[in-house]
């Protein structure tokens, strides 16, 4: 797991992509790392399975992601990494992953929003927000 490193501009579709399929991956990482947990098990088919449909549409949208530019769309928010490098010291491992759905859940509904001129897209993002809100909540 990368913790430190540049934050990416998200300007294009295929910035957010890449950097939705980067925030996945961070996440998952943190739950196969704490698998002991059974919530977080429980999770780690999800996470396999949206990766895959994230670099899917990467890849078929390759268009779109040149012709719209994304205006005012910051990664710092959203930064899984640091966020569990945080607070892996202070809060237990449940309350971690309640963040951690949480800040994604975030991302994507926001995301949903900037790039609303795309429908499919932004309609997948918002099901994977519902999704990652869904999660946080049935965290113990």
């Amino acid at each position: 797991m990368v913790l430190k490193g540049e934050l990416m501009s998200l300007v294009t579709l295929g910035a957010v992509l890449k950097f939705a399929v980067k925030i996945e991956d961070q996440a998952k990482e943190f739950y196969e790392n704490n698998i002991d947990c059974e919530d977080f098990k429980n999770l780690l088919p999800q996470y396999e399975k949206r990766i895959k449909k994230l670099i899917r549409v990467r890849r078929e949208n390759t268009t779109e992601m040149i012709l719209e530019p994304i205006k005012d769309f910051s990664p710092n928010l959203y930064q899984i990494a640091q966020q569990i490098e945080e607070n892996v010291k202070s809060f237990s491992l449940s309350i971690i992953g309640k963040k951690i759905e949480r800040t994604i859940g975030d991302f994507y509904s926001e995301a949903a929003k900037k790039i609303a001129f795309l429908s499919e897209v932004a309609t997948l993002f918002d099901d994977i927000s519902a999704d990652h809100y869904k999660n946080s909540d049935t965290i113990k």
